[in-house]
């Protein structure tokens, strides 16, 4: 079995990842053309342990597992909002990228719904502070 996927999470050790980087900045450029369909770390491994492992609903193949498209600029302005912050993000249209994948066939079969970027982040949140 094979998943493609990019992710968001808070990490143990450091603060390298775009959250944990984000939550310790004043002032940043938000990417408005820049954009990507990962997943928090939460919402993925709820989806491999109760959609793939619990139910065994897929033993082999190679799948793309992504949420919603959203662009980094508005990525950051949602974990802003959740997270509290009175970080500063200025527009930038200068970054080109897309990085999103399609899930469509993933999803399909697992018959499963993209929970939207608000609720991921406000369950990654509550998550972290439980931890």
């Amino acid at each position: 079995l094979n998943i493609r996927t990019s992710i968001i999470g808070h990490e143990l050790t450091s603060s390298n990842s775009l959250l944990n980087w984000f939550l310790t900045q004043k002032k940043i450029n938000g990417f408005k053309k820049a954009f990507f369909s990962g997943l928090t770390t939460l919402e993925l491994s709820n989806i491999i342990i109760n959609e793939m492992i619990v139910k065994n609903k897929i033993s082999n193949g190679l799948f793309h597992v992504s949420g919603p498209k959203i662009s980094k600029l508005d990525l950051l302005k949602i974990v802003k909002r959740i997270y509290k912050r009175k970080i500063i993000i200025n527009i930038d249209n200068s970054f080109k990228i897309d990085r999103s994948l399609n899930s469509d066939k993933f999803t399909k079969l697992l018959k499963i719904k993209k929970k939207s970027w608000l609720n991921m982040i406000k369950e990654q949140r509550i998550f972290n502070e439980n931890f």
